[in-house]
């Protein structure tokens, strides 16, 4: 691969280029063909960012691959065929839950990625990775559905080490001999932004597939959106994740009136479009305001200066994550023990 010097903002912009579904594909074979491109940054972004299987999809269905070097195609195509492999025994896991809930009428929706998985929204099922698979549970029915997923054999479980109050999701439950990690959530967001989305909307417009049940289009976009800007603080650290724009692309927003005006003025909203379109240069329909412009252009700027951005990021984690710790310490008896029992025993070492 080459070694060709190029800026982050260079790199990104080809990814978004080929993950687009509205450029032009004559542009970006011209741009392919004549512009020294450095692979080697693009796998690590695409990679760092969950697209690569996507890219080599798009560009598969592009048909740009003949413009890759041989040697990274060949890499491409070995990792989206695991990909596929893995989400095809990821849909089949699904099912076998999808039905056991049926079966005992429990009141569920999945969520992201598994939702797109059953959704059937994807032309190749091995462009999308998929992590935990996300299921949403009325709070009556999360009980009996824990309880469920155990006896479907996710008999293994991982917390936290001190109780937790009000958090969005049962402890995750797996299994050594099966693919899937269960997250049973009886909310998207925690508590204390539990009011940003409609959850009642959710089960109320929610969707039958064979497989399983998912959000509707106007649900999906926002539990999409708001699981960047909250439960990933994005809005709170400023980054971006391309998978969760692609998804965006995906769930074709653009299309969203109602959800575009219910949410015109939500802040973590306007943040997320303003990374939307600072990456794929479109803005859904004629969504448009000064804050929003300022937004764009200070993410514009990012991409640009990337160094100063991973500067600022990194100084805002450590102090947020200094912050948080210590109004967990002091609020939270269950931490206060965990960690003054971890100082002792490794105070008598």
């Amino acid at each position: 691969m080459s070694s060709t010097k190029t800026t982050y903002k260079d790199t990104l912009s080809l990814i978004a280029e080929i993950l687009s579904f509205s450029n032009s594909t004559t542009q970006l074979r011209h741009k392919l063909e004549s512009e020294p491109i450095n692979w080697d940054k693009f796998v690590e972004l695409s990679s760092g960012q969950l697209v690569l299987t996507t890219c080599y999809c798009r560009l598969k269905e592009k048909q740009l691959l003949d413009l890759i070097p041989n040697d990274l195609v060949l890499y491409l195509e070995e990792l989206t065929s695991i990909n596929r492999n893995r989400n095809l025994t990821l849909i089949n896991e699904i099912k076998a839950i999808t039905q056991a809930f049926d079966v005992h009428n429990i009141n569920y929706v999945l969520l992201k990625g598994a939702a797109i998985l059953i959704g059937h929204q994807l032309k190749d099922l091995g462009e999308r990775m998929v992590g935990d698979v996300d299921i949403l549970v009325t709070p009556d029915h999360i009980s009996e559905a824990y309880q469920l997923i155990k006896d479907l054999g996710y008999n293994q479980s991982k917390g936290f080490n001190y109780d937790v109050t009000n958090f969005r999701h049962l402890p995750r439950q797996f299994t050594d001999d099966k693919m899937a990690v269960i997250e049973l959530h009886s909310s998207i967001l925690d508590l204390k932004f539990k009011h940003l989305i409609d959850e009642d909307l959710i089960f109320n417009t929610k969707i039958k597939h064979q497989d399983g049940i998912i959000p509707s289009a106007y649900a999906m976009n926002i539990i999409n959106i708001m699981g960047l800007q909250i439960n990933s603080k994005g809005y709170q650290y400023k980054h971006w994740f391309l998978r969760n724009l692609y998804d965006s692309l995906v769930l074709k927003l653009d299309q969203q009136t109602d959800l575009l005006n219910d949410y015109k003025n939500n802040k973590y909203f306007i943040d997320y479009l303003s990374k939307y379109h600072a990456v794929f240069k479109c803005l859904p329909l004629t969504v448009s305001n000064r804050k929003l412009n300022r937004h764009i252009r200070y993410y514009d700027f990012k991409f640009r200066q990337f160094w100063l951005h991973q500067i600022i990021y990194k100084t805002s984690y450590i102090f947020y994550s200094i912050y948080d710790r210590i109004t967990l310490f002091l609020n939270n008896s269950s931490y206060r023990s965990h960690v003054l029992k971890r100082y002792i025993s490794t105070s008598k070492v």
